[in-house]
């Protein structure tokens, strides 16, 4: 009856993972089996030593991104760190443009000059630089001429060196220079009527939203020979050396 061998019933040959479907275990790296229809009821237990859990150039990525941070803030550092300005002037002559003597009265002659002072405002910084106010200080033998101060919204490139024309009237009234400074001036020669002006400049001007100061004292020639037609052509002549006096240990 049925199917027999030699009175037994013969083996069944279809194992149990070949009669109900099923997908690889991803806890035993594809050597095991589960049910396709439960696998969504298991957990995944993957120990720590399997290498799917090992950062994959996590190393080089996390390296990478410090250095390219690090060579942004070096660089936005250099870039933006406060440099120095400076102010120099190239002009050891000045040559005014209005010289005026009021002769009304010997005794109080009064001489006025007006005259375009040059500075030369050099940027050393990689970003503009907006030059807010001037101040110029004259003085002549230590007495104060002028003080001239103006606003201004001069913007000076990165990296260059501007000119700053400051338009300066000087009036010698002070009583120490009558009459003498009057004569010296109309002397028909350069060799007197050149005289030394002591001009302190100061600038404020702002930097990335900072103030900054730059300040240059320098003493310069200027000519004080009255431009009217009344006088004859100025006669240049080279102004006398100042006699070096030996000292005490001289020979």
């Amino acid at each position: 009856m049925g199917n027999t061998l030699n009175g037994q019933v013969p083996a069944v040959t279809a194992s149990y993972e070949q009669i109900v479907q099923t997908s690889p275990c991803p806890t035993c790296r594809g050597t095991g089996q589960v049910s396709t229809d439960s696998d969504s009821e298991y957990i995944a237990l993957i120990p720590l030593t399997d290498r799917r859990l090992r950062p994959r150039r996590t190393t080089i990525k996390l390296l990478l991104t410090v250095l390219f941070c690090l060579t942004v803030s070096i660089l936005t550092l250099f870039f933006l760190f406060p440099r120095s300005i400076l102010l120099t002037s190239s002009s050891p002559l000045l040559l005014p443009s209005v010289v005026n003597i009021t002769d009304d009265d010997i005794v109080s002659l009064i001489v006025s000059v007006s005259l375009m002072n040059i500075f030369n405002f050099s940027n050393f910084n990689f970003v503009p630089v907006n030059v807010r106010s001037i101040s110029v200080l004259s003085l002549y033998h230590s007495t104060l001429i002028n003080n001239y101060i103006v606003d201004t919204n001069t913007w000076i490139s990165p990296r260059s060196t501007q000119k700053l024309n400051v338009s300066l009237s000087l009036i010698f009234d002070a009583d120490s220079f009558k009459p003498y400074l009057a004569t010296l001036c109309t002397v028909n020669n350069t060799a007197f009527n050149r005289i030394y002006i002591n001009f302190g400049i100061d600038v404020a001007a702002s930097l990335l939203g900072q103030r900054v100061e730059s300040s240059l004292n320098t003493v310069q020639l200027v000519s004080c020979y009255p431009t009217s037609d009344a006088y004859p052509p100025l006669v240049t002549t080279s102004r006398p050396a100042t006699p070096v006096q030996n000292g005490p240990y001289s020979s």
